[in-house]
């Protein structure tokens, strides 16, 4: 049947809807703002920062951590900054004496999301990447629903309710909500495979791909163990033959395995990266939910109030268990109604919400048993929830579509079931408030105030389900329920969506200005371990990141009890403070020049003994492998894999100096008076290769952590080169996949062109 102009003009509205509600959601950046926190900057200790705080602004409650300002913004920069000079974004040389970049996999360099950075400047960039999140998020709900069979109406219902879910409200900057998006399409597509479609696995793998992409692997895997789950449910409910099932789950894996094909430019180097890393940046966080935290349904701000202050480690219960009261109240009727619904769609509702309470098993369980589950404990509680707030939303606008079709014998068999099913649901809500709305709730509003919103909700749902049955109207209940459902999640989670003023994002300060200017690494005093210096392009032996080589933590780990290891580490440049001074570096005092004092108690130092970032090592102490006990900033320096030649007499002054510098090459030109080891005082890590006057050489780690090649006597240009073969096989391998992927669908085309062909004749 061909659209009518009606069903065009409902369609544009909802397409319309759904980017009016994008921006909406982003409304404070009409005022200026910018999608993003940083404000936590500013009360760091000793903070860099600190002098262009303003007056008003005070300290965010609870941020000890602010995982968006010490890690994911000053990536953000970070790449913009290196492809707007033609830099590439393998390697990044701020943190840690440098380290991969790409391979960490939440920078999200292949995330759709993260083109905007490389194209605007970072204050056009952040809202208009948060507006696609939410404009696909829509797009792709609405997108299911109506593939699902649901009207327009319902289908925005769909799409608006996903679009604001608190998840993604409350997280726009993290790597989840690069993941989410794209979880109905992955969904839409299990169904299809459910039933046996398998020709359409090319877009299956290419939405998990999306997925993996997005920088989240532990939410990707989830999903895909979600949409597992999903097809074994949905076949066994509609009595299919084991064969059927044991096809639709290797078709699904074949998908899998074609996703992760696709994401291979990204899954390989974070393999080689995991390998060599004491932290990845993941791991569980947030607390386990609980039986009764179903409560959430209904009263989001039952535990506390919804903060996005603390992404990192709180709770992420409110935002992944409420939907929406006018949404939550419309489950008990599917109960009801599950009778009237054809059988493939009353299949389909009830394989989705019974994947849903397994999963809020396993969100429960990864508290205890699963977290010492080999792989499964990288899962967090988060991600085995991921698709439990679509699969409500769905089942609601299912009921509220079948609602509106019933006939007259429909509604009072209905209504009789919802008098005996309703309130034993309201029964069950209110025992469950009962048993624990006396436990410790910290910033927990009173309840008298907090059931004024489902009240409200309860009333007006009332009334709509009412009229519609009175006067049966898809568009009065699915528009209503829009409205409804946006305003609702709106009033509710936008509180907790992280604004700030452009100004407030890692300032040029007269501090940050004087460290720049040194144009060299920076290391020193403890607090700096707690400044993201990378926000503003200031290298650094430390990173806030969380993601750190097992080498490097390693060295960091001995500089407390020998600091004068930083002399080693290419950084002539010391922040300290007067008890620095006085006690672990009181002995190299002399040696100390003051560049700058600060108001904030430190004070710049250039280390007049300290090596430079590139040097000579004649006498070094050979060993098979790195053990950080046996550094020593007064012996000679530690060499693996390589026995150099070494001799006692003093080979008299050798020069090398950095002649050409790039994230991924830089060259050297050293005056060696005899055979010696030329370290540079950057990261060893797999990937970097060097050159000794066009000679491929060997590069061996230095003192655990640094690069360090033989160079023979005489003048020589040494240029160090990344090139990680993780990286160059991961790109052939995507590439292969690409090419192997659309060569069969092609033919797929053609086949059933050609069919279709032979029928019409």
């Amino acid at each position: 049947m061909r659209p009518t102009t009606r069903d065009k003009l409902d369609l544009i509205l909802c397409l319309v809807c759904l980017a009016a509600a994008a921006a909406l959601a982003l409304f404070p950046v009409a005022m200026g703002r910018v999608p993003t926190d940083a404000d936590s900057l500013f009360f760091l200790p000793a903070s860099p920062w600190a002098e262009a705080r303003p007056a008003e602004l005070h300290a965010p409650a609870g941020a000890d951590s602010n995982v968006l300002a010490e890690r994911y913004l000053p990536w953000r920069i970070f790449a913009r900054d290196a492809l707007a000079k033609g830099e590439s974004l393998l390697w990044n040389p701020y943190e840690d004496c440098g380290m991969p970049f790409m391979a960490l996999w939440q920078t999200r360099c292949f995330s759709p999301f993260s083109v905007p950075f490389y194209v605007f400047p970072l204050k056009e960039a952040l809202p208009i990447s948060a507006a696609l999140k939410l404009l696909v998020a829509g797009l792709c709900a609405f997108l299911m629903g109506r593939l699902f069979g649901l009207p327009l109406p319902m289908a925005l219902f769909t799409g608006l309710a996903f679009q604001f879910s608190g998840l993604l409200l409350s997280h726009i900057g993290i790597p989840l909500s690069d993941v989410l998006p794209w979880l109905p399409l992955l969904i839409l597509f299990a169904d299809r495979f459910s039933l046996g479609l398998y020709a359409h696995w090319p877009y299956g793998a290419l939405a998990l791909a999306l997925m993996l992409f997005g920088g989240e692997p532990g939410a990707a895997a989830a999903a895909f163990a979600w949409c597992m789950l999903f097809i074994l449910v949905r076949k066994v409910l509609a009595r299919a033959p084991l064969a059927d099932i044991a096809t639709a789950f290797v078709a699904f894996l074949a998908v899998g395995t074609a996703a992760a094909g696709l994401a291979a430019v990204q899954i390989l180097p974070f393999i080689e990266f995991a390998g060599e890393a004491a932290s990845t940046g993941y791991g569980v966080a947030g607390l386990a939910p609980q039986v009764q935290d179903v409560i959430l349904l209904l009263f989001p701000w039952f535990l506390g109030a919804i903060s996005a202050a603390g992404m990192g480690g709180s709770s992420p219960l409110p935002t992944m268990l409420y939907i929406g009261a006018a949404p939550a109240l419309l489950l008990p009727i599917w109960f009801a109604l599950r009778s009237y619904p054809a059988a493939i769609r009353r299949t389909r509702v009830e394989a989705l919400l019974l994947t849903a309470v397994f999963m809020l098993a396993m969100a429960i369980l990864s508290g205890g048993l699963l977290r010492q589950t080999p792989l499964l404990h990288h899962i967090q509680p988060v991600h085995w929830l991921i698709g439990f707030g679509l699969a409500l939303i769905y089942t609601a606008a299912e009921s509220a579509d079948e609602w509106v079709e019933l006939d007259a014998d429909g509604c009072r068999h209905v209504i009789k079931r919802l008098l005996f099913i309703f309130p034993i649901f309201l029964l069950l809500l209110g025992l469950a408030i009962a048993a624990h709305l006396g436990d410790s709730r910290p910033s927990a509003a009173p309840f008298q105030r907090q059931i004024i919103l489902p009240a409200l909700m309860g009333l007006i749902m009332l009334a709509l389900l009412s009229a519609t049955l009175l006067r049966p109207s898809t568009h009065v209940m699915g528009y209503s329920l829009c409205f409804l459902c946006a305003v609702d999640l709106l009033f509710v989670f936008h509180p907790a969506m992280p604004f700030t003023e452009p100004a407030h994002i890692f300032p040029e300060t007269q501090f940050i200005a004087s460290l720049k200017a040194t144009q060299a690494r920076i290391s020193g005093m403890e607090s700096l371990q707690r400044w993201p210096l990378l926000g503003n392009l200031v290298p650094q032996v430390y990173g806030t990141s969380g993601v750190e080589l097992a080498r490097h933590r390693q060295f960091v780990g001995r500089l407390a009890e020998t600091p004068l290891l930083l002399r080693r580490m290419g950084s002539r440049h010391l922040l300290l403070t007067k008890e620095d001074i006085q006690g672990s570096f009181a002995s190299v005092r002399p040696m100390l020049a003051v560049q700058h004092v600060y108001n904030a108690g430190a004070i710049l130092f250039e280390d007049l003994g300290a090596n430079s970032r590139v040097w000579m090592a004649y006498d070094t102490r050979n060993v098979e492998q790195f053990n950080p006990a046996d550094l020593d900033p007064e012996a000679a320096p530690l060499v693996e894999t390589v026995t150099p030649w070494s001799g006692a007499a003093d080979p008299g002054p050798a020069t090398a100096m950095i002649t050409e510098e790039h994230h991924t090459r830089i060259t050297v030109h050293a005056e060696a008076p005899r055979e010696g080891v030329l370290v540079l005082a950057d990261s060893w890590y797999p990937g970097w290769r060097a050159t000794v006057d066009g000679v491929e050489t060997e590069v061996f780690p230095v003192e655990g952590i640094l690069r360090g090649v033989l160079v023979k006597e005489g003048s020589h240009e040494i240029v160090f080169r990344y090139r990680p073969n993780s990286f160059l096989l991961g790109l052939a391998l995507t590439a292969t996949t690409a090419i192997t992927a659309s060569i069969l669908v092609l033919f797929s085309t053609i086949r059933a062109y050609k069919k279709r062909r032979s029928s019409a004749i």
